[in-house]
């Protein structure tokens, strides 16, 4: 038999009882010799066992019992015989019971972490096709509008795309190309909204589409190259590309 066999058997415990048969115990005795764990579970079995029998005995006073009968007879051996049996018995279940339980609450917290990896995952499915479905909707809508960032001076090689929908309230940009920007720099998108720069957040250029959040009168979309955090103002000398609003 194989170890996870054995452990699962109960067989173990008999073995320890001495109630188990020849054959097998001879079985148990090579795989304890081959594998420490085996040998560890008989050590402990044997060891739980120990300390029960010697609770066992310490609650029975053998001296009153003689006091009252005079002598232990051959009856009050075997009954006492048989007593020892049933509470070695009942320790051993005891043991495996403990054991089975530590196991099933084990391959029950496996259960729990794969669900909410399984669930997690789910979620994430959910959120992807539900953005996909809104991006199918911005850009199939008959009121959108395609907006071109061209570059302000010709020497890069910028193309970027705006979405724009003022009857859905709703805007995206998909980035086709962006030159990676110098270390410590980063790209920012603002809105010229009444002849004022209004921040509309950092492109990630990890990322291909991105979400704007919509303003309403908006006369054109710029992308400028500024330092990271910081918080001035938008430069013309920044500027790196721009598309008018129609």
């Amino acid at each position: 038999m194989t170890k996870d066999e054995l452990l699962n058997s109960g067989l173990l415990e008999e073995y320890v009882l001495g109630l188990c048969p020849e054959e097998v115990a001879v079985e148990i005795e090579q795989l304890a010799e081959a594998d420490p764990e085996v040998r560890q579970m008989i050590r402990r079995l044997k060891s739980g066992v120990h300390d029960y029998c010697k609770k066992t005995q310490k609650s029975v006073s053998l001296r009153k019992m003689s006091r009252l009968s005079g002598k232990v007879t051959a009856f009050s051996k075997t009954i006492l015989g048989m007593t020892g049996i049933v509470a070695l018995g009942f320790a051993i279940l005891t043991i495996h019971l403990y054991s089975k339980t530590q196991e099933l609450r084990s391959q029950n917290d496996r259960l729990l972490a794969a669900f909410d990896n399984e669930k997690e995952d789910w979620q994430a499915r959910v959120n992807e096709s539900v953005q996909m479905q809104s991006l199918h909707h911005l850009l199939t809508h008959r009121n959108t509008k395609q907006i071109q960032l061209v570059s302000v001076d010709n020497k890069n090689t910028a193309d970027c795309l705006i979405y724009w929908n003022d009857r859905e309230r709703n805007a995206m940009m998909h980035i086709l190309e962006l030159p990676p920007p110098p270390n410590g720099w980063c790209y920012k998108v603002w809105a010229d909204s009444a002849g004022k720069m209004v921040d509309m957040g950092i492109i990630q250029l990890s990322r291909r589409w991105h979400e704007l959040p919509y303003l309403p009168n908006i006369s054109a979309i710029n992308i400028t190259m500024e330092p990271q955090a910081s918080e001035l103002a938008p430069t013309a000398e920044h500027l790196f590309c721009k598309g008018e609003i129609h």
